[in-house]
């Protein structure tokens, strides 16, 4: 089997309340920024190794996503974005994905927990395990304020690094 790079998406389904998509807008207002009408959240997973799809899609249903509150795509690559909201029922989108995630070096011990568990539930050839938040941001947003809400709202640029750009879906 060949290294493989998976990316896992994991939002709330539609119609259910987006509790830290909702915290995030709040916290977005609260520092003044202006023009974000919605936030949604979703977990991101990003799974190294030699694992086929029959056993990321095991992590998923067994551990990553709650069967009855979540939706989960995998393979959730920027490339496919829209894609992904597709996938995971957010219908039409249009607005900013900003993805955080901790730095190389930067203890992630809620990835390396599903890089053990994975070999518990006997999803073998897991290499490593990385998680992110990614935050869709709804709303009338120019790049540079993207960039300033990732810096000073979405993530701690001491121990975490993001990347954003303009998706469309629908």
């Amino acid at each position: 089997m060949t290294q493989r790079r998976w990316v896992v998406e994991v939002g709330f389904r539609p119609g259910l309340t987006d509790s830290p998509g909702a915290n995030t807008k709040r916290e977005i207002e609260d520092t003044g920024f202006k023009g974000v009408e919605e936030v949604r959240s979703l977990r991101t997973y990003i799974l190294e190794g030699e694992v086929d799809e029959k056993g990321v899609a095991r992590l998923c249903d067994e551990l990553l996503a709650d069967p009855v509150s979540d939706w989960f795509v995998y393979d959730g690559s920027w490339e496919r974005m829209g894609d992904v909201l597709m996938g995971l029922g957010y219908g039409s989108f249009k607005g900013w994905a900003a993805r955080v995630a901790l730095l190389p070096g930067v203890t992630d011990a809620t990835g390396e927990s599903v890089r053990r568990t994975a070999a518990v539930l006997g999803v073998n050839g897991l290499e490593a395990a990385r998680t992110a938040a990614t935050y869709l941001l709804r709303g009338e947003l120019a790049r540079e304020a993207v960039e300033a809400l990732c810096w000073r709202v979405l993530a701690n640029p001491i121990i975490q690094s993001w990347e954003y750009r303009l998706v469309e879906a629908g």
